[in-house]
């Protein structure tokens, strides 16, 4: 306990400085102990006390004792030295089985990035059997690259994106993929994705975009999570929305799933997601991004009919910009006053908070 503790210390400063010290308790008779009579005293000042042994002794209230004897240190000449600096020889260590990379991007230099079946993102993300890139997994990896330059992800929006076509990569194969910017203004760049492949052979565009440099965006608005959870009339599991997801060929492994459930009130849903497993260097882990996109989205399918049941192409969105990154867990929501449909195009714009309730990230008009 703290107060056994405290004691050791004391009688430690006690042992070494020669000295005792006032007992600042027991002031008052004790009606069942003649403490006179007895060989124990209390010292009340500071005074010398050459002794030689001494003992601890605690009581808990919950019955746990401890107990211990100290005795004064012999002389000695010998002085304390510092010890060596142990060796630190760090080497990552991935928890599952899934993970090899120490990050989920693999740049083989500044502009390459190399995908395989064995990054969480891509093997952990089917379409019809197909290992796929997420749409929503572009943001990690684009504000990753523009930091290893020197940006700061808080003062950068990605606005535009457009998905063009899917990233599919065969097991037991790699795919290299260039990252291009083009500046076209102060803090402001053109970005594609493309295969990495020689001028003569023809690749594919897979998304196109544009990064700008910001002010770190204010996002004051909190939630009152209490007052959320008191005004929720439906709760829906994400494991029954990966369910519904799996029937139309979209399958989520455990590392692109996440933790949580959809709250439903009379004009908004939340999504609690939490990451099974965090792997390192994650700035919008893909894993939280997609699944509350994509949770989301089916639930607003099957409880209002806004959008549709299957998985569609292009994919946009109008901008994604953050005040922080999202960590291992986060709240989204998306407010039914914030869906818009236009032909066939279906609009919806989620909002990103910590557990504490602060807004942190915004993503605009996904379709």
């Amino acid at each position: 306990s703290a107060v056994g503790i405290a004691g050791f210390i004391k009688v430690v400063q006690m042992l070494d400085r020669s000295q005792n010290v006032p007992f600042l308790s027991a002031e008052e008779p004790m009606q069942h102990f003649d403490l006179q009579a007895s060989v124990f005293q209390f010292f009340r000042s500071n005074a010398f006390w050459q002794g030689e042994l001494a003992a601890v002794t605690c009581f808990a209230d919950g019955g746990a004792n401890a107990h211990v004897i100290l005795g004064r240190a012999p002389e000695t000449s010998v002085a304390r030295a510092s010890l060596p600096a142990p060796v630190f020889n760090r080497a990552p260590v991935f928890r599952g089985a899934n993970k090899p990379f120490s990050e989920l991007w693999h740049f083989l230099d500044g502009d390459i990035v190399r995908l395989d079946t064995r990054n969480p993102v891509l093997g952990g993300h089917r379409v019809f059997g197909s290992p796929i890139l997420p749409g929503l997994a572009y943001i990690d990896l684009l504000f990753r690259w523009f930091q290893r330059s020197g940006q700061s992800p808080t003062s950068l929006s990605l606005r535009a994106l457009t998905l063009h076509q899917p990233l599919l990569v065969e097991k037991g194969r790699s795919k290299d993929i260039r990252l291009e910017a083009q500046e076209r203004g102060a803090g402001e760049w053109d970005v594609r994705v493309c295969d990495h492949a020689p001028a003569s052979e023809p690749g594919h565009c897979y998304i196109t975009a544009r990064m700008c440099q910001v002010d770190i965006p204010a996002m004051s608005e909190k939630l009152d999570w209490y007052a959320i959870q008191q005004a929720t009339n439906q709760r829906i599991s994400l494991e029954d929305l990966y369910a519904e997801c799996r029937q139309h060929g979209l399958v989520h492994d455990p590392s692109m799933c996440v933790r949580g459930e959809v709250l439903v009130t009379d004009d908004t849903l939340y999504l609690t997601a939490e990451l099974i497993d965090t792997p390192e260097m994650v700035l919008f882990h893909p894993a939280l991004v997609d699944s509350s996109a994509v949770g989301l989205a089916w639930a607003c399918q099957r409880l209002y009919g806004h959008g549709a049941a299957g998985l569609a192409l292009p994919l946009v969105y109008e901008q994604f910009q953050a005040s922080a990154t999202l960590g291992d867990r986060c709240i989204a929501r998306l407010r039914t006053d914030q869906l818009r449909s236009q032909g066939e195009l279906h609009f919806s714009t989620i909002t990103s908070f910590t557990i504490q309730g602060q807004a942190i990230a915004e993503l605009t008009n996904l379709t």
